[in-house]
């Protein structure tokens, strides 16, 4: 009873946050959870009436860029990379500010070139922490690209074939007026390796970007040092 109820749960719930990693998409029931919300999300789609175009800017984010009508994917071993660089971040930002309003901090070559070095060596470690996490996310869109049902797993060989008929009936009608041979062909290419796997890639590109714009910062605050640097000796 609580599996078909599922879509009611589910149904009262604007946005899905899915925090996956390489194993989600090899998990029969997290599937059906993301089948039942996207056929749920369709089926209220269908029903509403025209946005204005207010409503359409407000709800462009969401709709086309962040999700897949309603489903949020964060990269959940993306988490300990990403708090590290933000944290190495800060504390190299706050130290560096520090030392650029400090009075009594007398500004040379010698320790300009040490802060250079300090920065840019501790930058180089954090590069190959993100050149890490790519080659790790990299696994679970590969995943995405060429997934099928028969990559999901479950440890009742009874349910999973349950779960697929119930996915292949959500998606029905989907599939005959798209040219697929079945409801579950649909689910998995227009989709899985559609739109979840789009709103995954994207997800992951804004949080590198962000994270690399974090990495830039100090090294913008070395250039203000250096800047300061120069003019002191110029004007001396």
């Amino acid at each position: 009873k609580g599996i078909y109820s599922l879509d009611k749960y589910l149904g009262t719930s604007q946005t899905l946050v899915v925090l996956y990693d390489e194993e989600y998409f090899t998990r029969t029931w997290c599937m059906y959870e993301i089948a039942t919300y996207l056929w749920i999300m369709k089926r209220m789609k269908r029903n509403k009436k025209r946005k204005s175009w207010v409503q359409k800017m407000k709800s462009f984010g969401d709709d086309k860029l962040f999700t897949a009508q309603g489903i949020k994917m964060i990269a959940l071993p993306a988490a300990p990379y990403l708090i590290g660089v933000w944290i190495w971040s800060f504390l190299t930002t706050a130290g560096l500010v520090f030392a650029l309003s400090g009075d009594s901090i007398t500004l040379d070559a010698v320790s300009l070139m040490t802060i250079f070095c300090f920065v840019g060596g501790s930058l180089l470690g954090v590069m190959v922490a993100m050149a890490m996490l790519y080659l790790k996310l990299s696994k679970s869109f590969a995943t995405l690209k060429d997934w099928t049902w028969d990559k999901a797993e479950c440890t009742v060989a009874e349910d999973k074939i349950l779960v697929r008929s119930m996915i292949a009936k959500m998606y029905a009608t989907d599939a005959e007026n798209n040219d697929y041979a079945d409801g579950m062909e649909y689910f998995e290419k227009e989709l899985v390796q559609g739109q979840v796997r789009g709103a995954a890639n994207i997800t992951a590109a804004l949080m590198m970007c962000l994270t690399c714009l974090l990495c830039c910062f100090p090294m913008f605050m070395v250039l203000v040092l250096a800047i300061l640097t120069a003019q002191t000796f110029l004007s001396s």
